[in-house]
């Protein structure tokens, strides 16, 4: 009887609870989130009441534009345990960095469990908006061109990325291979990374190298191809190409070959080795060949036929590429014995289809025994005063066994000795089996005053012994004065009246006499540097200075009137 009572106590009671629990409805309408919020509650299952046992409903999806990698689509349960009169529905949101319009989701709630029936509010529209912004991703500038040779060149990308992560974007080119427009090709005129990069957070410069493969080919045409941007996650501009220019700089430009030195003597019988420096100048991108073959030959007796009786050139064949070069042409003196009184040999640059240099040939004198030249190197030169030293060379033509002297002497010139420089006669000596140039000096007195440019003229006289020959034998050495000036230290401007002052003697040892009749002046003296060693004002009519304490040398002094300044230069011995 008690188990019979307890069996129908408990079938009541399951049936009240299910009587209670028949009705399910949303709470709300309509329900919204965010793409960054992941795990969301979209909104709660109500029951009419408690319920005393466990029951469950379905969660389906109706209806919507629901993008599937955002959002689940699928069937939900949602369970009520004992004593629950509501229950989350929970939906899983996934943040894929891209910028779209809202999903629109309807929900419905079906029956699963023991429900009888459902309630009027049985629908949820669920919206999910996307937080994620739009990045600008684009090149600096749409085009550019680079040289073949440049090796490598910098493109460049321009980012604006607002959002808080990392956006993706690719990179790609479009050439010959793939687009008939264009007409370079990856991987044989140009290298350029493919594939994915990520752009970070904020505003930032992406660079990547553009590598050109050079090649020989001499037509002028340009080679072009597209780098591109394509969007993986966000990209909404229209500045995603990138043309570049390959240009041919390979096109043959005159390169230039030049003997440094147009001539040389030397004498066979001891010299067996020679070398002739040249210059190379090749503006192409590619190298040239080019030969130095003999050109020429003279003779004074017929014995002496071909060139190669006398020289033989070591490296007649060069191969340079772009750029300047300093290279040496070696020739070896063979068969000396054979070489007459003097004898020319011609070379010539040969190979060089255009050459902007006239200096492509070089004459070669050979020397027989015992015959030996002594000249100037060179008839003038042009020396700064301010260099304060110049130099004046002389040489031989080869090595003999015995010594060469000659005489240099100063012949005559518009600059004055003591004044404007210092130099002696002198005796030169070259000593025996010495290939050598002697260098003289000339000291070049500075004196800062405006005189224009002077001449010295040497000679070269009295040559021993008597059957050594000449060649150049008087030599012009020009001073460019470069140390004049117009204004004065003190800023008044050189007397056009010196007659009203006479200063004597002139060079002076002890004593400098001033005779003039200004009634009031100042004299300042001045050395080489510019420095006062002498100053008194207040000076009137003749007057003696004591100059002893002064060292030898030249000196400028300066006579001032109050209105004009009077300059003279001294010398000390």
């Amino acid at each position: 009887m008690r188990l019979t009572l307890l069996t129908i106590w408990f079938l009541l009671i399951t049936v009240l609870c299910r009587a209670q629990t028949a009705v399910y409805k949303f709470n709300a309408t309509s329900s919204s989130a965010t793409e960054a919020n992941t795990l969301v509650i979209a909104g709660y299952i109500k029951a009419a009441q408690r319920c005393m046992a466990s029951d469950s409903v379905l969660i389906t999806f109706k209806s919507g534009t629901p993008i599937l990698s955002h959002i689940d689509t699928g069937s939900f349960i949602v369970r009520f345990s004992i004593g629950m009169d509501s229950a989350p529905f929970l939906i899983q949101i996934h943040d894929d960095t891209l910028p779209e319009h809202p999903d629109s989701i309807l929900y419905v709630i079906r029956n699963y469990g023991s429900a009888a029936s459902i309630g009027a509010d049985s629908t949820l529209l669920f919206i999910l908006n996307d937080d994620d912004l739009p990045a600008t991703i684009s090149f600096v500038t749409d085009s550019d061109a680079g040289y073949m040779h440049d090796g490598t060149y910098s493109v460049c990308i321009s980012i604006n990325n607002p959002n808080p992560f990392y956006v993706r974007y690719s990179l790609r080119t479009y050439d010959a291979w793939n687009y008939p427009l264009q007409t370079a090709y990856g991987g044989y005129d140009y290298l350029y990374d493919w594939g994915t990069r990520y752009a970070p957070p904020g505003i930032s410069t992406f660079c990547q190298n553009i590598t050109i493969i050079p090649d020989t080919n001499l037509s002028p045409a340009s080679k072009t191809f597209i780098c591109a941007i394509q969007n993986i996650d966000a990209n909404n501009i229209i500045d995603s190409f990138f043309h570049f220019t390959i240009i041919n700089d390979n096109y043959y430009s005159p390169m230039s070959v030049s003997f440094d030195i147009n001539s040389l003597t030397v004498k066979p019988d001891t010299t067996v080795l020679v070398g002739i420096p040249i210059t190379i100048v090749n503006p192409n991108h590619r190298a040239y060949r080019f030969q130095i073959i003999p050109a020429g030959f003279m003779s004074n007796v017929s014995l002496d036929s071909l060139v190669s009786d006398h020289i033989r050139i070591l490296n007649s064949a060069f191969s340079r590429g772009w750029g300047t070069f300093h290279d040496t042409l070696w020739l070896t003196i063979s068969q000396p014995t054979i070489v007459s009184d003097t004898d020319l040999i011609s070379l010539q640059i040969n190979g060089v289809m255009q050459n902007t240099s006239p200096d492509t040939v070089f004459h070669l004198t050979l020397i027989g025994p015992d015959t030996l030249h002594i000249s100037f190197l060179g008839a003038g030169f042009s020396h700064l005063k301010s260099d304060s030293i110049g130099y004046v060379k002389l040489f031989t033509s080869s090595p003999v066994k015995y010594p060469v002297s000659a005489d240099i002497r100063l012949l005559s010139g518009s600059a004055t000795p003591g004044v404007d420089f210092i130099f002696h006669d002198t005796t030169v000596i070259f000593p025996p089996y010495t290939y050598d140039t002697i260098s003289l000096q000339i000291i070049m007195l500075k004196d800062h005053l405006r005189q224009g440019n002077e001449q010295i003229n040497l000679s070269l006289t009295n040559v021993l012994p008597a059957n050594v020959i000449t060649d150049i034998v008087q030599y012009t050495y020009t001073i460019i004065d470069d140390d004049s000036t117009a204004v004065s230290p003190t800023g008044i401007s050189r007397s056009d009246k010196p007659e009203s002052i006479s200063i004597h003697p002139n060079p002076f040892s002890d004593r400098l006499n001033i005779m003039t009749d200004l009634p009031d002046y100042t004299i300042s003296i001045a050395d080489p540097l510019g420095e006062n060693v002498y100053y008194q004002n207040h000076m009137k009519g003749n007057f003696t200075i004591d100059l002893k304490q002064l060292p030898c040398g030249w000196y400028v002094m300066s006579v001032y009137d109050g209105q004009t300044t009077h300059r003279s230069k001294l010398i000390k011995d």
